[in-house]
C-alpha cells in the first residue's frame, strides 16, 4: 500500500520567481496526492491545509500521527537554579521561520531584561532584500541589541544539545509550521517554549501549560511572552515539567510506530479483507 505522509505544502512557501509560477516540486506533490491508498498527517491543521491544496478524495483513509522522539536521558537544569536568561532560536533563516519577527521583538525584551542573551542557530539563506536573510532581519537592530545576540550559523548535533540544555527559554515564532519538531527537542530538555498560534503548533504546545503561544507577526506579544518566562523561574520550571510529561504521553517513537502499524493494518483489512 502507498501511504502519503504529509508535510507543509510547497505552495505555501514564498516563490523566488517574479511571476509566482508553480514550481516543479508543487506539480510533483499534486501528482503524489492523486495516487495514495491512505494519508497520514502530523497534525489536524496540516491535514486541512493539504486537503485544500491537493483536493484529496473524501474516501481516502486518513490518520493523524504526530512525530516522536526517543526519550533517552536528556540533561536539564535543576529546579529553580540560577539559569542565565538566555533565549535559544533554532531554524533556517527564511521568512516562514519568523526570525525577523524575533529580531523586531529583541530590543523590547532587553528593555525589561537587559541582561538577557539570544543564541541563534540555523543556516542563513539568500534574501532578495539584502545580502542574506539574517542580515536583512537585523538591519534595524541598535548596537546594544546586536551585542546581546549571538548568531552561530549551522551547529553540530552536540553543540545543539548544549544550546538546548543551557537556555532558559526556547522560541520559535514561525509564520507556519505543520508540526515543528524542534518544539519536541526543547520539551525533551524540559524547556518552556514560546511560539505562535499557527498551523499545527497549538496541537504540540499547550498554551499556558507547556509554553506560551502568541499571534504570529506580533513582535510586541512575542516580547511580552519571553519576558514573562525570563522573569519567572517558577513558571519556567512548571512549564518544563509539564512539557516532559506531555512528551512521554504523546510524542514517543514507540507511540508513533504503534499508530503507524495500526493504520497500515487497517488499510490492508479494508482493501483486501485480510492481512
Amino acid at each position: 500500500k502507498f501511504v502519503l505522509r504529509l508535510s507543509s505544502p510547497r505552495s505555501i512557501s514564498p516563490k523566488v520567481n517574479r511571476l509566482k509560477l508553480p514550481r516543479l516540486s508543487e506539480f510533483l506533490e499534486i501528482i503524489q496526492a492523486r495516487i495514495p491508498d491512505g494519508i497520514i498527517s502530523n497534525t489536524i491543521a496540516n491535514l486541512e491545509l493539504c486537503e485544500k491544496a491537493y483536493g484529496f478524495s473524501k474516501k481516502l483513509p486518513r490518520a493523524i500521527i504526530s512525530h516522536g522522539l526517543p526519550l533517552g536521558t536528556a540533561p536539564r537544569s535543576r529546579p529553580l537554579e540560577a539559569t542565565e536568561p538566555n533565549i535559544f532560536f533554532l531554524g533556517r533563516m527564511e521568512s516562514r521561520k519568523g526570525f525577523d519577527i524575533l529580531a523586531a521583538a529583541w530590543p523590547l525584551v532587553l528593555e525589561s531584561v537587559p541582561e538577557a542573551t539570544l543564541s541563534v542557530a540555523g543556516d542563513d539563506l539568500a534574501c532578495r532584500e539584502g545580502p542574506s536573510f539574517f542580515e536583512w532581519a537585523i538591519r534595524d537592530l541598535p548596537f546594544g541589541a546586536r551585542k546581546r545576540l549571538n548568531y552561530l550559523g549551522r551547529v553540530t548535533p552536540e553543540h545543539r544539545e548544549r544550546l538546548y540544555k543551557d537556555c532558559a527559554v526556547f522560541v520559535m515564532p514561525s509564520r507556519y509550521e505543520s508540526f515543528g519538531l524542534v518544539l519536541l527537542e526543547a520539551m525533551r530538555y524540559g524547556k518552556p517554549v514560546v511560539s505562535c498560534f499557527t498551523g499545527g503548533i497549538p496541537e504540540v504546545v499547550s498554551n499556558n501549560n507547556t509554553g506560551l503561544l502568541v499571534p504570529p507577526e506580533d513582535p510586541h506579544a512575542l516580547a511580552c511572552a519571553l519576558v514573562t518566562l525570563l522573569q519567572s523561574p517558577e513558571l519556567r520550571w512548571k512549564f518544563g515539567e509539564n512539557a516532559l510529561i506531555d512528551l512521554q504521553k504523546r510524542f514517543t517513537l514507540e507511540r508513533v510506530a504503534l499508530q503507524t502499524e495500526e493504520f497500515y493494518r487497517h488499510l490492508t483489512i479494508d482493501h483486501e479483507g485480510m492481512i
